[in-house]
């Protein structure tokens, strides 16, 4: 599909919004009384219409239709339809009834998205401070949502769906604008408890998220998806996600616009299908601060590592458990462990692949070689700093930092120890990523040289053309600081 229909955007700026979801100044810390979180576990299908139907025709529906879902637009400056039946008492029946409620918000659209009814109703592309401004835009619209939610009696643990309308993917400040957007969007939702969903096109948002899932871009990203993929197949397989991406958490529109007739009441709707289940998750552990600039975890916990040695080793979480990162800590709140471990690390330059601007300024930030706050713009000093790094390392200076030179500065620093089967610590860490960098999959950033490690080590070292021995030594460092790929 390399169009997916957008859903109904009204032409007007003025959006008439009905009395019971108009947001107060505040949020209330009360949870919604009596209703169950919905749509909770549910799997079949759902429909949705642009303004919430009578309750008659709910009745007649919920009677003689196979729908057992409904999406339902809560509120948003880009909401298309009156909602004249949309009450909290319509609420409160559906969900007495039985049915599962599927709440959407619609609000700025993609910066490239140039319907001219959205112009003031747009997505910020401004990218200062790593698109700051767009960041911003999302947290507020989860507010929104979220006094919207609870205006309607939409209880804590209840999913809202942010609906992003289908966009042209070309621009990249359009696109790393979306998904911060969209991550702060999640991030809201959930620090007031409710669960974080976007709706979008296969083709355009969805794409872009499932790339950001897979390429651990550090992003925050939704916990359930609602995919726009017209193929007729009442299912939620999309050729545009990976098969393992948001399992039983999808929702997919698989029609788009047209007419039912069911126990002679007919509604203009789009048909989609369910899986959801609701995921229990541990409560995340506690973590003290070290020095101000990175977290330690708890389970180290002791009195003599508060000691103020200017060497100390500091802890940072990783996949799998935690490893001592022995290099410069960075006192910036960009710089976390989390955006530096991807799964691979492209060729940058200015416009290009701007969501790794500021990945990039935090390693070389790490190794002393970018004094300056991190912001995610390619400007002088960034390329300044690439250039250092470039002619230190003997490698050919030039207007990009390539696959080679990401493969250099993630192991600059490091003690060039021995490294085998079995050790763990920074050392290992910055291999790992590495060989991320030089593309040697099937390693997790864990900072412990495992059996995967190992086999990683020897595709690398076959790679470059010294002897396989799945150890880390003088020759495969030094081919590494030379950022042989």
């Amino acid at each position: 599909m390399s169009f997916t229909p957008s859903r109904r955007i009204s032409a007007a700026v003025i959006v008439l919004l009905v009395g019971s979801v108009l947001l107060g100044p505040g949020i209330s810390t009360a949870d919604a009384g009596g209703n169950p979180a919905t749509p909770g576990n549910f799997t079949g299908k759902a429909f949705d219409q642009c303004s919430a139907p009578s309750q008659r025709a709910m009745n007649v529906w919920r009677r003689h239709s196979p729908y057992r879902g409904v999406g339902v637009y809560i509120s948003g400056a880009s909401r298309a339809c009156h909602q004249r039946h949309l009450t909290r008492t319509w609420v409160r029946k559906q969900l007495a009834h039985g049915w599962k409620l599927l709440p959407i918000h619609v609000g700025p659209q993609a910066s490239c998205n140039r319907h001219a009814h959205l112009r003031g109703h747009r997505i910020s592309a401004n990218p200062r401070r790593s698109y700051a401004r767009a960041r911003a835009q999302g947290r507020a619209e989860a507010r929104s949502a979220v006094r919207a939610a609870r205006r309607l009696g939409l209880s804590r643990g209840s999913t809202i769906f942010y609906d992003l309308e289908a966009f042209s993917t070309r621009s990249a400040s359009c696109r790393n604008s979306s998904l911060r957007f969209l991550s702060s969007w999640t991030q809201g939702l959930r620090s007031h408890g409710y669960v974080s969903g976007v709706y979008s096109s296969a083709s355009s948002g969805i794409k872009l998220l499932d790339r950001a899932r897979w390429a651990r871009s550090g992003l925050t990203l939704p916990q359930q998806i609602w995919v726009a993929d017209w193929n007729g197949r009442a299912n939620t397989h999309s050729s545009y996600l990976h098969a393992g991406s948001w399992t039983n958490s999808r929702v997919k529109q698989y029609r788009g616009g047209h007419t039912e007739r069911h126990g002679g009441v007919a509604i203009n709707i789009d048909s989609n299908y369910v899986d959801l289940r609701v995921h229990r998750t541990r409560k995340a552990t506690h973590h003290a601060k070290v020095h101000h600039t990175t977290k330690h975890h708890t389970k180290a916990q002791h009195p003599k590592h508060h000691a103020t040695r200017k060497h100390q080793a500091h802890w940072v979480y990783l996949p799998g458990g935690s490893t001592p990162e022995v290099q410069n800590p960075v006192a910036d709140r960009l710089c976390t462990t989390r955006r530096l471990n991807l799964a691979t690390y492209f060729s940058t330059g200015v416009f290009r692949r701007e969501n790794l601007h500021a990945r990039l300024q935090c390693v070389l930030k790490q190794n002393g070689l970018y004094p300056h706050d991190v912001n995610g713009y390619w400007g002088r000093r960034t390329a300044f700093s690439v250039n250092k790094l470039q002619s230190g390392s003997d490698r050919k200076v030039r207007t990009t930092m390539t696959r080679g030179d990401w493969v250099s500065l993630l192991v600059t620093g490091n003690h060039t120890s021995w490294l085998r089967r079995g050790v763990r610590g920074a050392d290992v860490v910055r291999v790992q990523r590495a060989l991320h960098a030089a593309g040697v999959y099937g390693v997790y950033i864990t900072g412990r040289y495992d059996r995967a490690t190992q086999r990683a080590v020897k595709t690398y070292q076959r790679r470059v053309g010294i002897r396989a021995t799945g150890t880390v030594g003088a020759k495969t460092w030094r081919y590494l600081a030379k950022g042989r790929v």
